[in-house]
């Protein structure tokens, strides 16, 4: 299968100056990720098809979804640049803007009853699946070092510590970038998100940077490169991950040209069970609607090693399963807004 290494995020381009966007047609991208004529002709009937692609890096899974719908490109947009995408998938228990003023971090934290992860915080230990720098490690366990789980106001300080943690790590992703993400050191096999989600760089550049330079220039060089028709979203999310809730920090990146609507979704930290993700998509106007193609890659060394085989297999077969329903639930409320 084709690998399509335009859908993961790199470093910083050395462009700046902004050029005509003629994005890709359907027909282009339909043949960047392997779509049969029948699976075309499935989506051309509004049937969603998702698809397995060959990522770039042993802990990466990645898969499609591309489906056609009826909403307009304007629509797609004003959606997604209002968190449509976030607040309709059926893992988000709750989500905030970064930077839409207010007290952007209200509603962070821990439940005095989710003692699961007041007690991975509490005894902090490489083996489990919290994703952080041996740094980070040491000032959580500084800051805890009085606190026991029976305390009245357990879950209030152990919230307060991590949210220090997702303030630091907002704040160098915003300073930073790619460049600003610290890899999750803490843990033996010292998982980099940085170095994932930016291993592509000359690829991306490559491949979609002759369709749509801007919005490659914004998702590579990310604070340095801006674009005015390249709009940011920075949340932050918590979602139930293999059924424990998790923290994210989301970074939505959403061009809108005059044929096309592009966006990115960034998960530039992400608290446990996977280190980081991202997707890419893109919606483009066809005579039965807006084509939809949406790429997911996300970044775990739990399907490296001697089992990766068997374990990319069912990563893969889980991701495009849930992908699947991820847009079901999309289509449910694009359904009952209309």
């Amino acid at each position: 299968m084709r690998i399509v290494p335009w859908l993961v995020a790199g470093t910083c381009l050395a462009a700046t100056a902004t050029f005509a966007q003629t994005p890709p047609t359907f027909e282009d991208v339909a043949r960047m990720i392997d779509l049969t004529d029948r699976q075309q002709a499935a989506m051309r009937r509004g049937e969603i098809v998702a698809t397995g692609i060959d990522g770039d890096r042993e802990d990466e899974l990645r898969a499609a979804v591309a489906v056609v719908v009826p909403t307009p490109l304007d629509l797609i947009e004003r959606r997604v640049l209002n968190g449509f995408t976030i607040k309709n998938d059926p893992s988000v228990v709750a989500f905030g803007r970064l930077d839409g003023g207010g007290d952007p971090w209200a509603g962070v934290g821990f439940a005095p009853d989710d003692r699961s992860n007041l007690r991975d915080l509490l005894n902090l230990d490489p083996d489990k699946d919290f994703n952080m720098a041996e740094a980070e490690a040491d000032r959580l366990k500084a800051a805890l070092d009085d606190v026991t789980l029976d305390d009245a106001d357990a879950a209030t300080r152990i919230s307060a510590a991590y949210v220090a943690l997702l303030k630091a790590r907002h704040a160098a992703y915003v300073a930073g970038g790619l460049a600003g993400i610290a890899p999750y050191d803490y843990s033996d096999d010292a998982p980099d998100p940085a170095a994932g989600l930016g291993a592509q760089t000359a690829a991306a550049t490559r491949d979609l940077g002759p369709f749509l330079p801007d919005f490659v220039a914004v998702l590579n060089g990310y604070p340095q490169e801006t674009r005015p028709d390249v709009a940011h979203r920075l949340y932050w999310i918590e979602s139930d991950v293999e059924d424990r809730r998790t923290f994210l920090l989301a970074h939505l990146i959403v061009q809108r040209g005059s044929g096309h609507v592009a966006f990115a979704h960034r998960q530039f930290y992400v608290g446990r069970t996977y280190e980081a993700l991202q997707v890419v998509a893109l919606a483009l106007p066809v005579d039965e609607g807006t084509a939809v193609f949406w790429v997911n890659s996300t970044f775990t060394n739990k399907i490296t090693g001697f089992f990766s085989g068997i374990a990319r297999s069912i990563g893969e077969g889980r991701i495009t399963e849930s992908m699947t329903q991820y847009f079901k639930a999309l289509e449910q409320a694009r359904n009952r807004a209309q």
